[in-house]
């Protein structure tokens, strides 16, 4: 009815290029209870201490050899931090032929040694799967998940970069605030068109982002992805197999982003006519993508 579980994790990387290293420790412990034989019920939690190095760049300004250095880039990715992790998993099987599944997790990353950029990141998500066996040909499944995230950074306060001053402005200046959220709704089918023989299977799931920067002069950011894929697999014998499917996936981003990415801003919030806006993960048009997929597949 009851099984504990504990365990310690070492993870060390070393980046190349100025990049930062970074070494984690993370000792965890779960526990699993299963009071009835159609519930069973799972929680663990983990401990992260991270030590990184060579996470901050800096620039002079331009013009002035003497100047002190001024954080340009806090390196995120190989900075010290510290985390905590919580999750919660409930397994219900009401029936044989029906198996529902609810789960909700909680972590807050801390960077410690963050005197500029980002300060922490945290949130939670939740959801709810149902999948669903009538009979051996055919298995039906559909779920729902949510996420809630906020992360916080710190700008430079004050100190020009290349002779433009920090964009601060919002949450009453050099803090700043992004909050988003995500909703994903995804549903799958099999059918053994013929037993051993020839299988069809469908995914599709919708995705809807909403990312709030707390700032005037930042518009929010709405973007929407679908993703639809069918696969027909024919089974020659135990060994060899073909596989062929299409994928059609959509991007949308909201136009007010766009405009802001493509026309720039300056440091005073006016949109600029030159110079496009930059944000560290890049910017992805509106598009829409096919795919034609073939396989050939042998099994030992």
């Amino acid at each position: 009815m009851v099984a504990f579980t504990a365990g310690y994790n070492w993870k060390g990387v070393d980046r190349t290029n100025g990049q930062g290293n970074t070494s984690s420790h993370s000792p965890q412990v779960g526990v699993r209870l299963a009071p009835a034989n159609w519930l069973s019920l799972i929680a663990n939690y983990a401990f992260t201490v991270r030590t990184g190095s060579n996470n901050l760049a800096f620039v002079t300004q331009t013009g002035d050899p003497t100047a002190v250095l001024v954080p340009l880039t806090y390196k995120f990715y190989a900075g010290s931090l510290t985390r905590n992790n919580v999750n919660f998993i409930a397994e219900v099987y009401p029936v044989n032929t029906v198996t529902t599944s609810f789960n909700f997790s909680i972590y807050n990353d801390n960077f410690t040694d963050s005197a500029f950029g980002i300060q922490n990141d945290r949130g939670w998500s939740t959801g709810v799967d149902l999948s669903w066996r009538p009979n051996d040909r055919v298995a039906l499944s559909l779920g729902y998940d949510h996420q809630q995230l906020q992360v916080k950074e710190l700008a430079v306060a004050g100190q020009p970069i290349n002779g433009e001053n920090a964009l601060i402005t919002g949450d009453a200046g050099p803090t700043l605030t992004t909050s988003d959220s995500y909703d994903t709704f995804f549903v799958s089918a099999d059918f053994k068109l013929i037993p051993k023989k020839l299988k069809l299977t469908t995914r599709g799931s919708y995705s809807l982002a909403h990312s709030d920067f707390h700032n005037s002069f930042m518009p929010n950011l709405h973007e929407y992805f679908a993703d639809i894929r069918t696969f027909l697999t024919y089974q020659f014998n135990d060994h060899w197999a073909v596989r062929g499917g299409y994928i059609f996936e959509i991007f949308n981003m909201s136009q007010a982003y766009q405009t802001i990415y493509t026309r720039g801003i300056t440091a005073a919030g006016v949109q600029g006519t030159q110079q496009p806006f930059n944000t560290l993960d890049g910017f992805y048009k509106n598009a829409t993508a096919h795919l034609v997929q073939g396989f050939i597949q042998y099994k030992f």
